[in-house]
């Protein structure tokens, strides 16, 4: 049973840091578009592109971290 509780308890972690990823990308996306003017161009797209890849891979990561706490 212990076993079946620290289970439990590390996909419950990773479901909170890769939802985390999640949030960071989506924040990240809407702030390169909306203050791409003070950012500059060049650093708006740079942060695009990071936020992108933080959005894929975490909701990837959150697919997976779902399928293993619910078992």
């Amino acid at each position: 049973m212990e076993l079946l509780d620290r289970r439990r308890v590390r996909a419950t972690a990773k479901l909170w840091i890769f939802s985390g990823w999640l949030l960071a990308g989506i924040v990240g996306v809407f702030y390169a578009v909306v203050g791409w003017q003070d950012l500059g161009l060049r650093s708006a797209i740079l942060l695009l592109l990071i936020c992108s890849f933080l959005i894929v891979y975490g909701s990837w990561a959150v697919k997976r971290a779902w399928r293993e706490f619910k078992r």
